[in-house]
């Protein structure tokens, strides 16, 4: 028998975060923290144009093809995206890096706005990336790689977050979906994320996204601790494809580079 999706919590002092969810490694949306970044009020269209100009972004087709697109018409896509539609589908923005910038002067700009707005108690190896995407536009149930913590903060628009459990959708195969009605066997929690909204997920916890009815932008990011982080280089080091060596060990090492501290963030390291 389905059951019906149970509420994430959600909190709205901030300082109710650290001690009683991220310590306690549960998941959580803390209402209005993203307003705190400054990515918020400051990331209009004209403002991400003028900064990012012609860089390159990754984009998801809905047939599952990967393709490059300028930024700025990717603003205008997402503007539209009625006008631009394609029998390959929705474009999905994916992984557009900020945090570390790949020597980008244009996104170090943009990193300045995107630091974690809570208070961890401890500094961390992190990437921060952007996402957006049209109305209707979903993510797979997944898990994030390399064990790190997730956030994700809403600029613009509305998504739908269903959660399960590290554990709960072990030894499944085949392509798992908490939208379609079908049962997956375990409890699901779901969560809305309205513009100003931030989630957070402890490692390892299953989630499948979905934008609703209006184009979404959001910040994404992962940590962990920097043990966790040198440890995770050295295992790239020594992997055996040579791509993928490539791929993970230039990733980790740039995560590794010191990046400049948030205001406020205290400069010890977390343990792993």
């Amino acid at each position: 028998m389905k059951h019906k999706p149970l509420p994430l919590a959600r909190i709205s002092d901030p300082d109710d975060f650290c001690q009683h969810y991220f310590r306690a490694g549960k998941p959580v949306v803390v209402t209005g923290a993203a307003k705190a970044l400054p990515a918020f009020e400051r990331w209009t269209d004209e403002y991400l144009a003028s900064t990012l100009g012609n860089t390159l972004a990754k984009v998801r087709l809905g047939n599952g093809e990967m393709g490059h697109i300028p930024f700025q018409m990717f603003l205008k896509y997402l503007a539209a995206p009625q006008v631009f539609s394609s029998s390959r589908g929705p474009a999905y923005l994916v992984d557009f890096y900020l945090r570390p910038a790949l020597g980008d002067a244009q996104r170090a700009r943009l990193a300045s706005d995107a630091a974690f707005p809570l208070e961890r108690h401890a500094a961390f190896a992190e990437w921060v990336t952007i996402y957006a995407g049209p109305p209707h536009t979903s993510t797979a149930m997944h898990q994030d790689i390399f064990d790190t913590h997730t956030w994700l903060a809403e600029l613009r628009g509305q998504k739908t977050w269903r959660l399960c459990a590290p554990d709960a959708l072990e030894g499944r195969s085949g392509v798992l979906d908490a939208f379609d009605g079908s049962d997956l066997g375990c409890d699901v929690w779901e969560a809305v994320l309205d513009p100003g909204d931030l989630i957070y997920l402890p490692p390892n916890w299953w989630h499948q996204v979905r934008n609703e009815n209006s184009s979404t932008l959001a910040l994404s990011g992962n940590f962990c601790s920097y043990a966790l982080a040198r440890a995770q280089l050295q295992n790239a080091l020594a992997q055996p494809d040579a791509q993928l060596r490539k791929q993970w060990s230039e990733h980790w090492a740039a995560v590794l580079e010191p990046q400049p501290s948030a205001p406020g963030s205290p400069v010890h390291e977390a343990r792993p």
